[in-house]
């Protein structure tokens, strides 16, 4: 039975309505009202699977190990073994870590003040942060429902250039300086949004005492704010890099210029394996001293990653698999 909707219906409870049985009907808190109301604390949901696709696929697997005779083995071992794998098979649910689960209020931050010297943890995914009490200050990641996109400078870091969360969520991820992710097993990560923060926006689109106004006062200087997302295995060992462009004047003329102010989806899965993704940045504006000049920003939101198939699935496709070999092997010997 498929349920989708439950009604709950308040019953007059003063005797003149009866249950399906014939039953009068008393609520202990009469009122002269038609109907009162009611408190409604909570709703469980108790999902049990539905039995009869589990059932009729174990009396299939029944019937082929019974019926026909010896020359039919290996075709209902093999049978019998992709159906367990399709059929029993538990498919693993992929991560998805928004920061919506940090319970920040409004126009609010957590920059690691709260955080009594740990760091960012959001659908089990940790993102680095450290925290410096005595200038209110971090680098690494912070959690933000930040939405002023037009107050330039440092002051505003914590907001991102789009206003809020991808899809209009209020809370998201800021980046500065250093500080990695670090999963909570090696995975495959589908990918993430990224944006730019309003500070590094309106560095880069009007310039600030630091930095210079990307493309110059001609607008043709070949500007670009570069971020590098580099995929660390479980011994810390590289598997590649992903490079996303915030800010690309370097196109001849103006028409292709752009500072990114809209979130976008970056893939991250030819990073194969991963244990913790790292950034870094170039860009064009550098001081030789001090290095970059641009703020070293950027927001982050709805990383994702691509589930593993389940045990359950590997063995059956790989029973599956000796099964067909066997198969070759005799018609082989057969010949």
């Amino acid at each position: 039975m498929d349920i989708r909707y439950v009604r709950i219906t308040d019953v007059i409870g003063d005797g003149s309505t009866t249950d399906s049985s014939g039953a009068p009907l008393f609520d202990p808190y009469a009122t002269p009202f038609p109907t009162g109301g009611f408190d409604l604390d909570a709703v469980g949901i108790l999902h049990v699977p539905e039995p009869a696709t589990t059932a009729l696929l174990g009396a299939g697997l029944v019937g082929l190990m019974l019926v026909g005779g010896r020359r039919k083995q290996r075709q209902r071992l093999l049978a019998v073994a992709t159906l367990a794998a399709v059929g029993f098979a538990t498919p693993a649910l992929a991560l998805v870590t928004d920061f919506e689960d940090l319970g920040l209020g409004a126009e609010s931050h957590e920059n690691g003040a709260g955080l009594g010297g740990g760091a960012l943890v959001s659908g089990g995914v940790t993102y680095q942060n450290n925290y410096y009490a005595a200038w209110d200050g971090f680098d690494g990641f912070a959690a933000s429902t930040r939405t002023d996109t037009t107050t330039a400078g440092f002051g505003n870091q914590y907001s991102a250039i789009t206003g809020s969360g991808a899809n209009g969520s209020p809370t998201y991820g800021v980046y500065f300086s250093t500080g990695n992710i670090v999963l909570p097993s090696a995975t495959i990560v589908a990918g993430a949004e990224f944006t730019n923060t309003t500070y590094a926006a309106l560095s880069m689109l009007h310039g600030d005492a630091f930095a210079k106004q990307f493309g110059g006062t001609t607008g043709l200087d070949p500007d670009y704010f570069r971020l590098i997302i580099e995929g660390l295995d479980a011994g810390g060992g590289s598997t590649g890099t992903v490079e996303f462009m915030l800010a690309d004047y370097r196109d001849p003329g103006t028409a292709n210029d752009y500072v990114v102010t809209d979130w976008t989806w970056v893939d991250l899965s030819t990073l194969g394996v991963v244990s913790q993704l790292s950034f870094s940045f170039e860009s064009t504006d550098v001081h030789p001293t001090f290095g970059i000049n641009t703020p070293t920003y950027f927001a982050i939101d709805d990383l994702t990653t691509i589930p593993e198939p389940s045990t359950t699935l590997l063995l059956g496709l790989g029973l599956a698999g000796l099964a067909g070999r066997r198969n070759r092997n005799r018609i082989r010997r057969a010949e």
